[in-house]
């Protein structure tokens, strides 16, 4: 079956008033070196490749295609519309003639019988048994959809896709059992049916792979981290897949285009936090839900040079080193929020500071002799040397653009702000 290339058998083109082109021409065209394209009188003429012509069409008295005008299925076609003093019209590219393709249009079905490849020209298959038989399934093309019944039962028939992120192989042991794939992310993947799957089931917990940053996730729906190299993607996810995950040490799960997560800041995962999250639309991951265990209950102590990141929020830090050191805040995002104390009175500053010295402090600190203090526009609060006391703090918070500041210090003079 074969159709008209421009939607209608024998084409009329009329002026913007509506006068015909009579004697314009109408040129076929091969889109890729501008050369003749062969054209033909009916659909079963092209069907058959027969009575073909390639001269460019000179239109009737209404405008009109003497005969009709039909092309090859799936092929491109181009067409470049004159009036009689042969002045261009319009040029259109790439107008591309129906495919009659079952993989589209699933008009005809395959039917096996025993051992057999699963053919990707038919959209459905059925399955007809006569001994216990193994089907292959190879790779399809992204966005295809395969259907697989068993028709007949005469010994279970196992389908073994070259490429399945959902177990390993499909098993049909009954009339009626089915299948229903989509191949996507170079892999083809259970959409649902009632054929069983070997290899996987929901229940199988999947450790990651240490190193990877884009694991797969089309072998389950429950996994562990392994390592510390930071989850930027998951690979072959399905729209409407849930996925939850649970932290084996130290790991940090990006927000970006692909994980969407809450505060749209990254999630620094410790042992036995956990993480949900939801396809809603094609490759992209929404945060459903999250836990936090007591290991993770955001306080540290810290001994060094600290650049503090933003999933970090809501963190205790305590400063324990005399030596002193510098801690170096996020950009501003609404509702970040640290708190510093001051742990081992220190023999050097610690000094905390804005990413880049921008002079976002604003807020007070308050000494022992109940000296107030303002701070506006500074970048850097210091836990001065020799004076700040152990039990000192500083309360910091975001609404995006700045930092606000709470201050105290058992000492007087233990907290000095400035601009470097």
């Amino acid at each position: 079956m074969s159709f008209p290339i421009l939607g209608t058998p024998k084409p009329q083109f009329l002026d913007s008033s509506g006068t015909p082109y009579a004697s314009g021409t109408l040129a076929i065209l091969e889109p890729v070196d501008d050369t003749a394209k062969t054209y033909y009188p009916t659909a079963d003429d092209a069907d058959a490749a027969t009575n073909g012509a390639t001269a460019t069409i000179t239109l009737d008295a209404r405008g009109c295609t003497p005969n009709g005008l039909f092309g090859v299925d799936d092929q491109k076609y181009k067409l470049v519309l004159k009036d009689a003093a042969a002045a261009t019209i319009w040029t259109v590219d790439d107008i591309r003639v129906p495919s009659r393709n079952p993989t589209l249009y699933g008009k005809t079905a395959q039917t096996t019988v025993d051992a057999y490849a699963v053919s990707l020209t038919e959209s459905t298959t059925f399955i007809t048994t006569t001994t216990p038989s193994t089907l292959t399934l190879a790779d399809g093309v992204e966005n295809q959809m395969k259907y697989l019944v068993m028709k007949t039962d005469a010994g279970i028939a196992t389908l073994a896709p070259t490429s399945f992120a959902n177990g390993t192989t499909i098993i049909f042991d009954d009339v009626g059992d089915s299948a229903h794939l989509l191949f996507a992310n170079a892999s083809w993947h259970w959409v649902g049916g009632t054929a069983t799957v070997t290899g996987y089931s929901p229940g199988t917990v999947v450790t990651f792979t240490s190193a990877d940053a884009t694991p797969t996730v089309g072998i389950g729906e429950t996994f562990i981290t392994a390592g510390t190299t930071a989850i930027t993607d998951f690979d072959n996810g399905v729209v409407g897949q849930t996925i939850k995950i649970l932290a084996a040490s130290t790991i940090s799960i990006t927000n970006n285009a692909s994980i969407n997560l809450q505060g749209s800041r990254a999630f620094g995962m410790v042992a036995g936090d956990t993480l949900t999250l939801h396809m809603f639309n094609d490759q992209v991951w929404e945060e459903t839900a999250r836990s936090q265990t007591s290991a993770n209950a955001l306080s540290e102590t810290v001994t060094t040079t600290n650049v503090i990141a933003a999933y970090e929020t809501g963190t205790t830090f305590f400063l324990d080193l005399a030596g002193g050191f510098t801690s170096t805040l996020p950009s501003p995002a609404a509702g970040l929020k640290y708190t510093f104390i001051v742990k081992t009175a220190p023999t050097t500053a610690y000094i905390i500071t804005t990413t880049t010295g921008e002079n976002l402090l604003y807020g007070t600190y308050l000494d022992i002799v109940g000296e107030l203090t303002s701070i506006s526009a500074q970048d850097t609060l210091n836990f001065v040397a020799n004076v700040s006391l152990p039990g000192d703090s500083l309360d910091v918070i975001s609404d995006g653009f700045n930092w606000y500041c709470r201050a105290f210090s058992a000492a007087n003079g233990g907290i000095t702000v400035a601009v470097t």
